[in-house]
């Protein structure tokens, strides 16, 4: 899958943390060894929480971005901003990411109705 990816991409790896760690070094070194991919590589430096408060919301179709701002969510939209940063300095280097949206002025995502867009 990645060997097809070109250099100019950079491929960012997440550990959730629901795998162990030694098993993730592993599984990424295998990932990266395997994809003879010459472009940039580089791994979040924290793993992004796994709970039973996120898998809930998502559920019911709730955005994650509505969840109250403390604990794992907290740590896991703090990881979405990192690849959020990632992404963006890579297609706007000049600027800025912009700020996220509050909890407060966060929708209700409901699957399907913007699949297409």
């Amino acid at each position: 899958m990645l060997r097809a990816t070109p250099a100019n991409t950079e491929i960012v790896l997440v550990r959730i943390d629901a795998v162990p760690k030694h098993e993730w070094v592993h599984d990424a070194a295998v990932i990266h060894g395997a994809s003879d991919h010459t472009g940039g590589f580089s791994y979040l430096p924290r793993p992004l929480p796994r709970t039973d408060e996120m898998r809930a919301a998502l559920n019911c179709r709730q955005s994650l971005w509505t969840l109250a701002r403390r604990g794992a969510p907290c740590e896991f939209l703090q990881g979405l901003e990192s690849l959020a940063g990632v992404v963006w300095a890579r297609i706007r280097p000049d600027s800025a990411l912009p700020p996220l949206g509050t909890n407060a002025a966060s929708a209700v995502h409901i699957r399907g109705w913007d699949d297409d867009a």
